[in-house]
């Protein structure tokens, strides 16, 4: 005879899913912060409270670390332009090697590359 499958919903996509491959968001009644900050960061309320799925499957947490990675650079590059533009850049115009080398360091631009590392 096949063992029982016990099947639960994921909070991200919804699909049901082995309750062995499901992180759970709650421990012992209270949230685990790590995932929920980046959880929060992609505007899904959560609380432990909420009658929703309290578990993420492992297909959606590295789509989670992976997107919480590309808003956390988005808002650093955001705020080295911000910057920059009041030191005088003026994005208009087209702006040279030399003078973009005054502004940012080459690891202070964000890079698809390692984006696809934090997975």
């Amino acid at each position: 005879m096949a063992p029982i499958k016990y099947l639960r919903y994921c909070r991200l996509c919804a699909n049901k899913k082995d309750v062995k491959v499901l992180l759970p968001l709650v421990d012992n009644g209270r949230e685990v912060c790590d995932i929920q900050q980046k959880i929060s960061a992609l505007h899904i309320q959560f609380s432990a409270k909420d009658k929703l799925p309290q578990e993420i499957c492992h297909l959606c947490l590295p789509r989670v670390e992976m997107t919480y990675s590309f808003i956390s650079a988005c808002q650093r590059a955001q705020q080295k332009l911000i910057q920059a533009a009041h030191n005088g850049v003026n994005f208009k115009d087209t702006i040279g090697r030399t003078d973009h080398n005054k502004f940012f360091n080459e690891d202070e631009t964000v890079s698809f590359h390692e984006l696809r590392e934090a997975q």
